[in-house]
């Protein structure tokens, strides 16, 4: 896992102090390459002890050893070549890009089962199971993500609405009440359509339910549960692909949640869906 990942992922588990370290770091890759600890230490406004602590936690000997991992992670996704993709370029060839985007995905798959909250899993699982109505949304490349968890929860019997069209979804958001959830399908956690949405559902006591990758965005401040997915793939991404596959997971294991609470009738259904739409093996 590369370090600006490994910190990205630990977060969430470090004190006020650390986040401040490593927010600094992450955001500041090439200035922290150049500095001492104490430098270091300075433009933070802390004890070099409390540095050497921090890299220490992450496994690292010293300071030193700590900044040879950042150069050779910052040489390895900073490339003078035009890029395709994160740390793939124009030069790339198939067999290299097919690697590095298995590699960046099996990352954030394993990044993302090491830092969420199972039991917020369990929870959101549970919310499903007791739900009257399920209204999911997303916009964008998230969209195809909502699309395929409507597709997998219709299946198993549960009145369950997506709509591409985000007015219809207001529409539909205006009509829930405290005995539905709405599920939020956003990486940034910031679409202004989707907050709108969750803004509007609250007011009904709609329980929200979010897949992002930023706890800390205004959408999962409002969601009763968060669901937080990591990724590799950087800013300036030319699509979304790690972090796809990353929420589809989550998706996934929320479907078979659903699936193991109430098994037989929910394979009854599936058997009965299939056989209207004539699917055979």
């Amino acid at each position: 896992m590369g370090i600006v990942l490994k910190l990205k992922s630990k977060i969430d588990d470090l004190s006020k102090t650390e986040k401040k370290i490593a927010n600094f770091i992450i955001d500041n890759i090439d200035l922290t390459k150049t500095l001492t600890s104490s430098e270091l230490a300075e433009q933070l406004e802390i004890g070099q002890s409390t540095i050497i602590k921090f890299v220490k936690k992450f496994g690292f000997k010293g300071f030193t050893d700590f900044k040879m991992c950042l150069i050779e992670y910052s040489t390895r996704t900073t490339d003078v070549d035009k890029k395709l993709h994160n740390n793939i370029s124009i030069e790339s060839d198939i067999d290299d890009i097919y690697l590095k985007l298995v590699q960046e995905t099996i990352n954030s798959l394993n990044a993302t089962y090491n830092s969420i909250d199972k039991n917020k899993l369990k929870d959101s699982i549970d919310i499903l199971n007791n739900s009257n109505r399920v209204m999911v949304a997303g916009i964008g490349a998230s969209s195809i993500v909502a699309k395929d968890m409507y597709y997998k929860i219709l299946k198993v019997g549960k009145n369950i609405f997506y709509n591409e069209d985000m007015h219809i979804s207001y529409q539909i958001g205006a009509m829930m009440d405290e005995n539905d959830v709405c599920i939020i399908v956003s990486y940034s956690g910031k679409t202004e359509e989707l907050l709108k949405l969750v803004n509007m559902v609250k007011k009904n006591l709609t329980k929200v339910i979010v897949i992002t990758s930023n706890e800390n965005s205004p959408i999962a401040k409002l969601s009763d549960v968060v669901l937080q997915v990591i990724s590799e793939e950087g800013i300036l991404r030319t699509s979304a692909m790690s972090s796809r596959i990353t929420q589809l997971s989550i998706v996934d294991i929320l479907f078979l949640g659903l699936l193991k609470e109430e098994y037989d009738s929910s394979i009854d259904k599936i058997l009965k869906s299939r056989e209207v739409t004539g699917w055979s093996h």
